[in-house]
């Protein structure tokens, strides 16, 4: 049997056949892969994941069983919220070993030499630090004797931030000095963050400094937009910082109020990231919809994207639907298809019936399902319902009102 691959895809088997790199993620960067979703919604169990720089990478939907990590690896996969991450083996980072001939943990500015104690040292004093500002009195105990701290001390010392401002005098403190910014200090200031611009700044400022910010540090910016137009304003602003845009950034717009006004444009810009909305976009964006016109150009876009629509996607179409004429267009729609309906479908028909006729040409085509009918089943049709409808409807059904002691036939 014959194969034919394209010449792209060729060349991309012939780099990794020929590659001797470990690094599954440094391997993706070399044949030209989008580190945003190359790993979505695959499976990676049982991968050693230690010699990976993760940042920016997105495991969303994936699977992770099994994978080997380091402690604030494990955090970070986390963040991308993938589909199953059970039986981790987490290991702890090693210290870097002392060198008696000089010290192997501390940077020392200028003549004054510092020794690897006074750096230990300085450590328990930090955890014992009851706010940030016994901990700056301490750091600048430090910057007296020229020592600069390691990222563990000022991890340990921005965790005490309790506000924006606090991690900018420690930024600000770091700069001054000379000493490095970790990523969790910038994580911590963006976390803490509501300004747009400070944000984009941090961004930018952690791009030129080799960091890969993702965009989970963003969606609360997103989220407290209030509106489609503010949050896409977010995405321009970040997007023009260096920001990667990943699948939950582009996902937390379609949730935003007045999107079911734009959503064309939404889609185009998972198109642009050359991100393939699933259908929990399709999903979140009917559910703001209020006409079946604007639902039905939904379904369309769903099929020529090629994302199948399920049962659910057809019952948020059938809750707004305005008259049985719509409702059942729907509703054969989906018996064309291929998609049987379920009870909740029955429902949102029988809901949009507006006579004891049109109740029993509903209960005619629920028929034709097959239901096997328990007590449950009817309740959850009639629920909120007029007798006018689930009389007739139970009376063509020809059930039995043992099981359903709310009706009279």
């Amino acid at each position: 049997m014959k194969i034919d691959i394209d010449s792209a895809s060729m060349a991309k088997i012939k780099a990794v056949l020929s590659s001797s790199n470990d690094n599954i993620v440094d391997m993706a960067i070399e044949i030209g892969e989008d580190l945003r979703i190359f790993f979505e919604g695959g499976d990676w169990s049982e991968l050693d994941l230690r010699e990976c720089h993760l940042e920016g990478v997105s495991f969303y939907d994936a699977v992770l069983d099994g994978v080997v990590v380091y402690e604030d690896q494990l955090a970070i996969l986390q963040k991308t919220k993938p589909r199953s991450i059970d039986r981790v083996v987490v290991h702890k980072r090693q210290q870097p070993k002392s060198n008696p001939s000089k010290s192997a943990t501390i940077n020392v500015v200028g003549e004054t030499p510092a020794s690897e104690a006074s750096l230990n040292d300085f450590r328990p004093k930090i955890n014992e630090a009851k706010n940030l500002s016994e901990a700056m009195a301490l750091l600048r105990t430090l910057a007296d004797h020229r020592v600069i701290p390691d990222d563990d001390i000022l991890n340990a010392i921005v965790a005490l931030a309790k506000t924006y401002l606090d991690v900018v005098d420690l930024m600000d403190f770091c700069r001054t000095q000379g000493y490095p910014i970790s990523y969790q200090i910038f994580s911590r200031a963006l976390s803490l963050s509501r300004d747009l611009d400070e944000a984009a700044a941090l961004f930018s400022e952690m791009g030129e400094r080799g960091f890969r910010p993702t965009t989970d540090y963003l969606l609360h910016f997103i989220t407290d937009a209030g509106n489609i137009a503010a949050g896409e304003e977010c995405l321009d602003t970040f997007q023009a910082s260096g920001v990667v845009l990943t699948y939950p950034a582009l996902l937390s717009i379609v949730q935003l109020p007045g999107v079911s006004q734009r959503w064309p444009d939404v889609l185009r810009r998972f198109d642009k990231q050359g991100v393939r909305p699933k259908i929990d976009v399709f999903h979140k964006l009917l559910a703001q919809v209020e006409r079946v016109s604007i639902a039905n150009e939904m379904l369309l876009a769903m099929w020529r994207g090629g994302v199948p629509a399920k049962n659910d996607t057809y019952v948020f179409v059938l809750k707004i639907a305005t008259s049985y004429s719509e409702a059942k267009h729907v509703f054969d729609e989906m018996l064309q298809k291929g998609i049987r309906p379920n009870i909740s479908a029955v429902h949102n028909l029988l809901r949009a019936a507006s006579s004891s006729d049109e109740a029993r040409d509903v209960a005619r085509k629920a028929k034709t399902l097959d239901f096997v009918w328990s007590e449950k089943d009817l309740n959850t049709i009639a629920e909120g319902l007029s007798d006018y409808k689930t009389i007739p409807f139970l009376s063509e059904m020809k059930i039995d009102d043992r099981i359903f002691p709310y009706t009279k036939l």
